[in-house]
This record gives C-alpha cells, sequence and structure tokens, in this order.
C-alpha cells in the first residue's frame, strides 16, 4: 500500500497551505490529481479509512486519510478542471515567493479562487 500512496504522491501536485504558506498545526496535504490516477487511487481507499470532502465539489471529488502520521487529502479534478487548480497553485506559489502570504484561509481560498483561470503570463 505505501507503494501505491507514493507512486499516487508522486504523480499529483502539492497545493494548499503547504505551498502558498498558512500552514496551522492542522494543516493537512492537498494533492491534486489527475483522474487519469483515480483507478490507482480508488485501489488505496478501498484499504483506508477515509472521509469524502464536500467541499468544491463540482470541480474536485475530495478523500482525505491519515497515512504515515500525516493527514492527506486527494483532490481528484474533474474534467476541465485539473489544469485551473494547477495554474492557481503556481500563481499562489509564485505570490508566496514574492513575500505574499495569505495566512487567513478565507483570503487564501478567495485568491485562490481568482487565479483558476491564470495561464502563467
Amino acid at each position: 500500500m505505501k507503494k501505491k500512496i507514493e507512486q499516487i504522491i508522486e504523480s499529483s501536485i502539492l497545493t494548499g497551505s503547504r505551498v502558498f504558506g498558512g500552514v496551522t498545526e492542522g494543516s493537512d496535504y492537498d494533492y491534486i490529481v489527475h483522474r487519469s490516477a483515480f483507478s490507482l487511487c480508488w485501489e488505496v481507499l478501498k484499504v483506508v479509512n477515509y472521509e469524502r470532502l464536500a467541499y468544491n465539489s463540482k470541480e474536485m471529488i475530495s478523500y482525505l486519510f491519515k497515512w504515515d502520521y500525516k493527514k492527506v487529502n486527494l483532490l481528484i479534478a474533474k474534467p476541465g478542471h485539473y489544469h485551473r487548480w494547477v495554474n492557481a497553485t503556481k500563481k499562489m506559489k509564485e505570490l508566496k515567493d514574492q513575500g505574499v502570504i495569505f495566512r487567513d484561509k478565507v483570503q487564501r481560498v478567495h485568491a485562490f479562487n481568482s487565479y483558476k483561470d491564470y495561464n502563467g503570463e
């Protein structure tokens, strides 16, 4: 199972407060997973205790579970949303690299959502 989880993580993109800043004691590790990896994710989810989260349900299917003392949140993109989330992650990382950190979660989510159509220019 460990190898499968590592495969998912290695093929996914870390996002959220671990990338943008604003990490708290309870922060999880959010990974944007392409739908092509869903079958591998399902193999893992069949044997771990997970919680399906409801937020962003129009864009993502979100599964949260504990692994290796961490909370892992697999964000599986619905069609048309994978690149939007990747683009927003890139922009938020650029902002953090410039010293802009959204410590307030509401502000961070608002900023992230505003960059979903960012194309790197």
